[in-house]
């Protein structure tokens, strides 16, 4: 709840805020112990019969609080029984269906690049498998508030690339069998569109999320109307 706190009191105004639960779309986290304090104030209790939870030791290069917010030193991942109070760490967690060591700030992690490499804000996003082309390839299309040089976007295109360390994605990246990683800006409002598109077809407001992959041809046409920028990753360049 943490990032949204200013927007829910402003739109909440003396109405208490509970944060109930700690969770993301991979499995539920832990629960509050204590939902009378404040949101700043909440202590969440792992729950470890939902997944298997490890965490990442997260150290500073330098204890300076004015530092970038990425700018850690990850350690090897520790179970659970072995957390220590007070040291920072990154959630990642496996599934009982199969999902392997996901990190709940994955999808954040290009906002985050971004926000230290400009003053721009990553407002929504989705991808594609596009097997039209020859070789196929995935496309990121992302809506961004704010300007962002086309240098910058080339680089979160090309880091993105290289961070997809699964070992068939990234030995068909290296023989060309998977096209190089395709980054799409869309204009401000796209993803406005797209939700307003799914409720007036019958949707609930409060049950729609943005799809992170995506097939549906009336987004996909939304979304390539709408583009205005394209970027390729030049990871594994020959």
């Amino acid at each position: 709840m943490q990032p949204y706190l200013k927007k829910l009191r402003r739109f909440a105004g003396d109405v208490p805020l509970v944060s109930a639960e700690y969770g993301s779309t991979e499995s539920w986290i832990g629960v509050n112990v204590d939902p009378c304090l404040p949101p700043e104030d909440v202590t969440f209790t792992v729950v470890p019969t939902f997944s298997y939870f490890e965490f990442i030791p997260l150290h500073r290069h330098k204890q300076d609080c004015n530092l970038a917010i990425d700018d850690f030193i990850e350690d090897k991942p520790v179970p659970l029984s072995q957390v220590k109070v007070g040291q920072q760490y990154e959630i990642v967690l496996t599934t009982f269906t199969g999902l392997y060591r996901k990190g709940p700030s994955d999808s954040g992690r290009e906002r985050v690049s971004i926000a230290s490499k400009s003053k721009a804000e990553l407002v929504d996003f989705t991808s594609h498998a596009d097997l039209l082309t020859q070789p196929g390839h995935y496309i990121i299309y992302w809506e961004i508030k704010g300007e962002v040089e086309e240098r910058v976007l080339g680089e979160c295109c090309r880091e993105m690339d290289a961070s997809f360390v699964d070992h068939g994605y990234v030995v068909s990246r290296r023989s060309n069998s998977i096209g190089p990683l395709e980054l799409r800006i869309v204009e401000k409002g796209t993803f406005k569109k797209i939700l307003e598109h799914f409720i007036r077809n019958g949707s609930a407001l409060s049950q729609f999320k943005t799809p992170r992959c995506t097939s549906n041809k009336v987004i996909l046409s939304i979304l390539n109307l709408c583009t205005i920028k394209r970027v390729y990753s030049t990871a594994y360049a020959h």
